[in-house]
C-alpha cells in the first residue's frame, strides 16, 4: 500500500514527501549490481512523518533514500540484495528512526545497512540513524570523500577500520 504523492523527478521507484505512509510492499528493480546511477526503491525527500513499514525492497543501487527528511521503519523491512547497501541518509540533516526488524542478508565490506556522508574523521555528517544498535564507522571513499557506515555485525565492516 502506498498513501503519498510523487515529489519531483528523481530515478527511485517511489518518492515520498510529508505525511506518508509505505507499507505491505515489494519493490524489485533492475539496477546494475556493481556501476552507481542514484538508482534507490524509495526515497523520502525533504519529507517529515513518513513511515515505511513492513516492506522489502531489492535489485537497486540502494534499497531507501533518507534524503534531508525524517523517516521512521516500522514492522519488518529488508533492505537486502542492493548493490551498494541498505539505506542511504542525507541531504544534510536527515534522520532515520528504526522502530523496526530490518533485515540485511547481503551486509558487507562494500555494502553496509545504512551510510551518510561526511567529512574526515566523520565530522559534519549529513544524516543519523537513532534506535539501532548498530556499530558504525568512517570510511574514506577516495582521497577526499568520506561516509559514517551502519553495520548490524561490525565483523562485516571493511578490515582495517
Amino acid at each position: 500500500t502506498y498513501t503519498g504523492k510523487k515529489v519531483g523527478d528523481a530515478n527511485t521507484a517511489i518518492v515520498l514527501s510529508d505525511d506518508c505512509v509505505v507499507e505491505n510492499l515489494t519493490l524489485r528493480g533492475t539496477a546494475p549490481v556493481n556501476v552507481w546511477s542514484s538508482n534507490y526503491g524509495i526515497q523520502a525527500y525533504q519529507a517529515e512523518n513518513t513511515v515505511i513499514s513492513d516492506v522489502t525492497v531489492k535489485g537497486f543501487n540502494a534499497a531507501i533514500l533518507v534524503n534531508a527528511s525524517d523517516a521512521t521503519l516500522k514492522g519488518s523491512v529488508d533492505v537486502s540484495n542492493n548493490g551498494f547497501g541498505g539505506i542511504e541518509v542525507s541531504g544534510g540533516d536527515a534522520t532515520l528512526t528504526v522502530d523496526a526488524t530490518v533485515v540485511n542478508t547481503t551486509e558487507s565490506d562494500k555494502a553496509p545497512t545504512a551510510w551518510t556522508e561526511c567529512g574526515e574523521n566523520g565530522a559534519d555528517q549529513e544524516g543519523t540513524v537513532i534506535g539501532a544498535d548498530w556499530q558504525s564507522i568512517v570510511y574514506q571513499k577516495d582521497e577526499s570523500s568520506y561516509q559514517i557506515w551502519w553495520f548490524m555485525d561490525l565483523g562485516n565492516a571493511p578490515s582495517g577500520t
